[in-house]
């Protein structure tokens, strides 16, 4: 048996101590881990040391054991379907997102003889929007502002699509009020204030009475 997408970490200014209180942790972990009759997957298994370039860039590997076995150092990984990089610019999961939607409007495009851009729509809904919402609210404003265009570009492709009009004969504001739906830029800032609504709630200000 196996613990699937279980996390570790700790929080220090001093790679030494974060080193020790690191595998501290692991040691625990293994045997609980052994108690349960679990098996930690060393392979799967990775280190990473989040923070700035500037810091990171100064900093050796870590050197954590698990089961006798050096558990490897890595600058990008996948957690939950979320690629994250140690200096948290989601740019890897911007290229990774891109990739998909880019796939699945090509999807769009081979069956447009076929069906009505009502269809295409809810394809659309079904096949392409998860991938741009699932956890945007954590990666969807990269600072790399070319992130973000590259999947309004890719948002604005699928809309003539389902509209079935040339680059030339809409606007980008014409297409989406047509579509009604939101640029990608302004749908994570929407997704962003209604999770934090969801988490205040509509009482918040009453609190301050």
């Amino acid at each position: 048996m196996y613990a699937d997408d279980s996390t570790q970490y700790s929080v220090s200014s001093n790679i030494t101590q974060l080193q020790n209180e690191l595998q501290s942790d692991f040691d625990r972990i293994i045997c609980w881990l052994k108690q349960n009759k679990l098996t930690l997957n060393t392979l799967k298994t990775h280190i990473m040391v989040i923070g700035t370039k500037q810091r990171t860039s100064k900093i050796n590997q870590l050197n954590i054991v698990a089961e006798d076995k050096p558990l490897e150092s890595v600058k990008t990984t996948k957690l939950l379907g979320i690629h994250i990089h140690k200096n948290l610019t989601w740019e890897t999961q911007h290229a990774c997102v891109a990739s998909k939607l880019s796939q699945r409007i090509g999807v769009l495009k081979r069956i447009k003889p076929y069906v009505s851009g009502r269809i295409l729509t809810m394809l659309f809904n079904a096949i392409v929007l998860p991938y741009m919402d699932y956890c945007c609210t954590v990666w969807g404003k990269c600072p790399n502002h070319g992130n973000i265009d590259r999947l309004c570009k890719l948002q604005k492709r699928a809309a003539r699509i389902i509209l079935n009009v040339k680059t030339s004969e809409l606007s980008s504001r014409q297409l989406y009020k047509d579509m009604n739906w939101l640029p990608f830029s302004d749908r994570v800032d929407f997704k962003r204030a209604t999770f934090v609504y969801k988490i205040i709630g509509p009482n918040y200000s009453q609190s301050f009475c």
